[in-house]
């Protein structure tokens, strides 16, 4: 349907005919639209550009903007005042609010933001090494992650947890990983940045370090 066929021959709207097509209140919206003295052949028109041709900035910004829109936005905004206000007063360590606040912006270290800031010669997650550790990967997605996430939800819905002797294995482990990974010098040829899988705990080609960061504190 085009807009010429809801006109009538002296170049009118037809309101008879846009009533019986659409409600009313789309059909008021439609009759409240002036219409140009000179006769035009119908076009599109892009509404987000003043000339109303497309553009692929202008096309970015709107999915930009479809994709956050659930998103709280600064912490200063009114509409997402309440939001913050309710993150800031959790009784939560300050640390964790932070960490927090982080992930609402993704902006945490991950291996694909800091390749976007060519930082890292690869986004690869350097835990699985299956697949680019984005944000959803690190706290979601990668095994390693799973298995805290399974950790977690045995111990609040069934009630076990992993015995003492456990987590010390998996703690020893995690160190003989680190360990064996930081021995090995890094190469960033291009074939170590190719999307494969591992049979061992580290790359074949070592195109990570890691390190271990720790946090402790003291009551006094």
């Amino acid at each position: 349907m085009t807009v010429a066929s809801l006109l009538t021959p002296d170049k009118q709207w037809n309101h008879a005919l846009i009533q019986s097509l659409f409600p009313s209140d789309i059909s008021q919206a439609i009759t409240a639209i002036p219409l140009h003295p000179i006769s035009t052949h119908d076009t599109y028109f892009w509404s987000l550009t003043p000339h109303g041709s497309y553009t692929v900035n202008s096309g970015y910004h709107l999915a930009h903007t479809k994709l956050h829109q659930n998103e709280p936005s600064s912490s200063d905004s009114k509409s997402s005042n309440d939001w913050w206000k309710k993150l800031w007063a959790l009784p939560l360590p300050p640390k964790l609010k932070h960490f927090l606040w982080r992930v609402c912006y993704d902006i945490l270290p991950t291996s694909r933001n800091l390749f976007n800031r060519k930082t890292l010669h690869s986004p690869h997650c350097s835990r699985c090494h299956y697949h680019d550790e984005t944000l959803e990967h690190a706290l979601f997605r990668c095994p390693a992650s799973q298995k805290l996430w399974n950790c977690r939800n045995s111990w609040i819905h069934e009630g076990i947890s992993p015995s003492p002797d456990q987590v010390l294995r998996d703690t020893s482990t995690y160190m003989e990983q680190y360990t064996t990974c930081n021995k090995k010098s890094p190469s960033f040829s291009p074939a170590s940045n190719d999307h494969r899988q591992h049979n061992n705990n580290c790359p074949s080609s070592s195109t990570f370090h890691h390190r271990l960061l720790v946090d402790a504190a003291q009551d006094l």
